[in-house]
């Protein structure tokens, strides 16, 4: 049991719903009144006109879910609040309001059964739906993915997704307020780039406050855009406390089912609109890890594969193994399933609805790009080379602005340059303490800096107009790394503690930033921050010019988690005090970054505003002057617990004499766990960016290879696949 995962999932678990549905467990029948025989049901051209009214679980809902190889990210195609999870309690305990066909099933079904085991509402919730209350169980079954039920686990999420009784523009509705209330606002007039913000409260008489981003004509984030394969799409955004908790939430599921943390290499194509298409189907092979143990069970010579061309072609839409090319796609997924779970070795990771068929969710406005980055345990490099002539690139990594063609790629394995390319542009005339404290690297000004890993910014400094010397700016970010409990285990201990490390990037600019808006010239962390901001002020506004308003003062109070008589720790804010806390500690921010000066961001504490994280590859700036007239960036890898990094060395941090230092060792600073505060003496163990990233790499990825080893459930014991010579090589298209 993963149980240091668990404990982040049940911090933001409302267990209410599978409360409720858990209670009907071992019910079963049908008591439509008249019952349907299954002749009735299966006559698709007279659909039943009676419903059931009273409470059971269906036919095969609540059997013991074994061996899942998939997970499956849901948009709820219904209201986005706590109400979905409560609507899909009401289907999983046979309470449906309409029949409709299924397909998989091949009968007239009412909703009977049709639920995920995961809801996230756009507060951040989890809503365990059917099962295990607070997580710690067995998973049961339930039917979500049509034909994929057999092997994939659920998780909804709350958006407007293409929900007919969602009209956008909106002129009235009473459940949805725009919040802008200045004068001369429009249906198209823009509160941030490209977005527009409006309020949901819902349900009436118990509303919850869920503030919502819808993207005009002019977005240009991530997407399967422009939107020309989802019909009716109301072009709501995901939340960024939706992907904080649904990146929680699934680095649980994948590590206590074995699931590992692989994505499709092109996550929006779907199987009824690209299955016929032997290029995607070629990426979607060769993407995969296991690509060659896939091909020789589908009967496919991936050597063809590599190759692509007429032969490949030719073979994708050969009937000699199978009669279509859809059956092909399938069959990649482990389908049909053998004994009612997935014929390995296949496809194992995380998938949308639609990759596999039916529903087309979780829509064109999820960022998988983002939702992968975040997943992932890698550390990369902060800067790219180009290929011909070796150089640092001042191309944009391509995630920013993804679109359908875009692949998934982890840029360490994939990265042009190596080791040596970054030694090209690594100073060996670093100043004291010396090239083993930190590392400087040479850059041209127009190089983007990303992100080395998913993290909480515990400081950062955004300089403002240069007036000459070194740039003061810097980003410093505490990271969790969890290893293994022995040097030779191959599977990291997620029921241990991890070990913080923490990197400190400094130098680095952000020319043309700004706190009151988005765009690409900002750091990503600082977008999503100007977002929180935003939708924060103007629901106060909204909220202090309505406070008479009944429903608001519900939605105001609205606690999205209900109190656990168990805990010690200070209750869970409602959704009105959370966003009142959040308005005054990140205005006091945006205001100091403007300024140019050293901002300390929350802490990681109960009470205080919401962390602001950077993601694995974030764009963070461009290089700086390192005081000589030159340009680039300093990265420090450090920990305060001596790690086996190869060439580590215990040294006192390069700015020990600087505010900075000061001001995150100050003792009011203290962080929720003692091992999350920085050491004052500035006694640290550093590490070789290279070495670093080499060292944990491996560890990773030993452990995610392992949950391939399961190829084939007819075999037993399982067998065995031997790790790839090189991981993930999704260059091979």
């Amino acid at each position: 049991m993963p149980s240091q995962l668990l404990t982040r999932v049940q911090r933001l678990t409302n267990p209410t719903v599978a409360r409720d549905v858990n209670r009907f467990a071992g019910t079963s029948g049908n008591p439509d009144v008249p019952p349907h025989p299954l002749n009735t049901l299966g006559d698709q051209a007279n659909p039943p006109t009676t419903l059931n009214t009273q409470a059971h679980w269906a036919f095969g809902i609540g059997d013991p879910f074994d061996n899942p190889t998939s997970i499956t990210i849901h948009g709820t195609s219904g209201w986005p609040s706590y109400q979905s999870a409560i609507n899909s309690g009401t289907l999983l305990k046979s309470l449906g309001d309409e029949w409709q066909w299924s397909r998989n099933l091949q009968r007239w079904d009412d909703g009977r059964g049709v639920g995920p085991q995961y809801t996230i509402d756009p507060n951040g919730t989890i809503l365990p739906i059917i099962g295990p209350e607070d997580s710690d169980g067995d998973l049961l079954r339930t039917y979500h993915n049509e034909t994929m039920n057999c092997c994939s686990i659920g998780v909804e999420q709350g958006d407007f997704a293409d929900n007919p009784h969602v009209i956008l523009p909106v002129t009235t509705n009473r459940f949805l307020y725009r919040l802008n209330q200045s004068p001369g606002v429009t249906n198209t007039t823009e509160d941030l780039a490209g977005m527009k913000l409006y309020a949901l409260l819902h349900p009436t008489d118990q509303e919850d406050l869920n503030l919502l981003w819808i993207a005009l004509d002019t977005y240009a984030g991530p997407g399967d855009l422009p939107n020309t394969r989802f019909g009716n799409w109301r072009n709501s955004l995901f939340t960024d406390r939706d992907y904080r908790s649904l990146t929680i939430l699934c680095r649980f599921l994948a590590e206590n089912n074995s699931i590992p943390r692989n994505f499709p290499t092109l996550p929006y194509v779907a199987r009824d609109l690209d299955s016929g298409d032997s290029a995607v189907f070629r990426q979607l092979l060769l993407g995969d890890p296991t690509c060659d143990q896939i091909a020789n069970r589908m009967g496919l010579d991936v050597a063809v594969a590599r190759a692509g061309g007429a032969a490949w072609n030719a073979a994708y839409t050969s009937t000699a193994n199978e009669s279509s090319a859809l059956k092909r796609w399938k069959n990649f997924f482990g389908l049909p399933p053998t004994r009612s779970r997935a014929t390995l070795p296949s496809y194992m990771g995380f998938i949308s609805h639609f990759i596999n068929g039916g529903h087309p969710c979780p829509g064109p406005y999820f960022d998988w790009h983002r939702f992968a980055r975040e997943m992932w345990d890698w550390w990369w490099y902060p800067f790219d080379f180009t290929a011909t002539p070796r150089e640092p690139t001042t191309a944009p990594r391509p995630y920013r602005q993804a679109r359908r063609a875009t692949r998934l790629v982890e840029y360490y394995y994939d990265a042009v340059g190596g080791d040596a390319d970054y030694a090209s542009v690594r100073r060996l005339d670093a100043p004291p303490p010396g090239p083993g404290s930190y590392e400087q690297f040479q850059l041209a000004q127009d190089v983007p800096v990303h992100s080395l890993a998913n993290g909480v910014i515990v400081a950062a400094r955004l300089p403002i107009a240069s007036t000459g010397g070194a740039s003061n700016g810097f980003l410093l970010t505490r990271h969790e790394v969890f290893l293994p409990d022995r040097v030779e285990d191959t599977r990291i201990r997620y029921d241990s503690p991890p070990t913080r490390v923490w990197s400190l990037i400094r130098f680095v600019s952000a020319p043309g930033f700004s706190v009151s808006q988005i765009s690409l010239t900002n750091p990503e962390w600082l977008n999503r921050f100007v977002m929180r901001l935003k939708e924060c002020e103007l629901a106060i506004a909204y909220h202090t010019a309505h406070s008479d308003v009944a429903a608001w003062r519900r939605a105001w109070g609205h606690l999205p988690i209900p109190a656990d008589p168990r805990a010690t720790a200070t209750a869970v804010p409602t959704v009105g005090e959370q966003i009142e806390r959040d308005a005054r500690a990140y205005r006091t921010l945006a205001d100091d970054l403007n300024a140019g000066k050293l901002v300390m961001f929350p802490r990681d504490v109960a009470g205080e505003a919401t962390t602001v994280r950077t993601v694995l590859g974030d764009y963070i700036g461009k290089p700086g002057d390192l005081g000589d007239g030159t340009f680039g960036i300093q990265v420090e890898i450090f920990s305060q617990d001596p790690l086996p990094v190869p060439e580590a060395v215990s040294q006192t941090i390069s700015v020990l004499e600087d505010p900075l230092w000061t001001s995150v060792t100050a003792a009011a600073r203290h962080e929720s766990a003692a091992a999350d505060d920085l050491p004052a003496a500035g006694v640290i163990c550093s590490y070789p960016m290279d070495q670093f990233l080499r060292w944990i790499n491996r560890i990773t990825w030993r452990h995610e290879w392992q949950k391939y080893s399961v190829l084939d459930f007819s075999t037993n014991p399982p067998v065995d696949a031997p790790a790839p010579a090189r991981p993930n090589s999704r260059t091979s298209f």
